[in-house]
């Protein structure tokens, strides 16, 4: 059975032929430029039209001088494995001598380990009420210190007191302290504690906008003297721009 295709009769089988190929021409290129399945598919279909003899023997020839070279190199590397292979032979017979007593050790630092867990478990409690106790009564002492450290340094330290009657601060009405260090006619924004957290970050913000707002002025230098400062305030501190030092000692202005 004859078709017309582009104005000519052909015969079926060939019209349909002739009907893909046409579409091919078309869709082929869009198909290698848009998908690079297709595209890689194509390459690996083809490939072996385009390797030339040529090729192939400089590909086998350049094999052949790397076998030859990792010959040479492997029989020194086998004399030189060969020299270590004695040694660990004597050393393997010292090793057994010991594993005996290494497995008792192993043993006997496995129980002493479940120990050391209990008492640790215990201690980290005691710690941490201490710690609290302790942060209690000295954090006023600690803060005296670091003054008189700055001030040792050449720096002034004058204390701001005000009372946020609206509680933009903690949320509620209460009194508001911050440090004001001076050198010369440079200012600084403190607060001087023996660790800092998260929300304690927080509330130094606060407090220097607080400060801003009543003396009117727009705070430049802002600092935290801490010798701890807890890991998740980090981010905290850098989106305020707060400068961070462990010690008195530390602050450059």
């Amino acid at each position: 059975m004859a078709v017309t295709i582009k104005g000519e009769m052909v015969e079926k089988g060939e019209g349909r032929r002739e009907e893909i190929v046409a579409i091919m021409e078309v869709e082929l290129p869009k198909l290698v430029e848009t998908s690079p399945a297709f595209r890689h598919q194509l390459l690996g279909m083809m490939s072996e039209y385009f390797v030339k003899k040529e090729d192939l023997k400089q590909v086998l020839d350049a094999i052949k001088d790397l076998l030859a070279d990792f010959n040479i190199r492997f029989e020194a590397h086998s004399r030189i494995l060969e020299e270590h292979s004695k040694r660990l032979e004597e050393h393997s017979r010292i090793i057994e001598e010991h594993s005996q007593t290494i497995k008792e050790l192993v043993k006997r630092m496995d129980q002493h380990e479940k120990k050391l867990d209990t008492h640790e478990k215990r201690l980290e409690s005691s710690i941490r009420g201490l710690g609290a106790r302790w942060g209690l009564m000295s954090e006023e002492s600690f803060r005296e210190g670091q003054k008189d450290i700055l001030q040792e340094i050449g720096l002034k330290v004058e204390r701001y007191s005000d009372y946020d009657v609206e509680g933009y601060v903690f949320g509620h009405p209460d009194q508001v302290e911050l440090d004001v260090v001076i050198k010369g006619t440079t200012v600084m924004i403190a607060e001087i504690k023996s660790s800092m957290s998260k929300g304690d970050v927080h509330a130094f913000q606060r407090k220097v906008e607080f400060y801003e707002k009543k003396q009117k002025v727009k705070v430049e230098r802002k600092g935290i003297i801490a010798p701890f400062v807890d890991p998740r305030a980090r981010p905290v501190i850098e989106r305020f721009g707060i400068a961070v030092f462990s010690s008195g000692y530390d602050v450059q202005m």
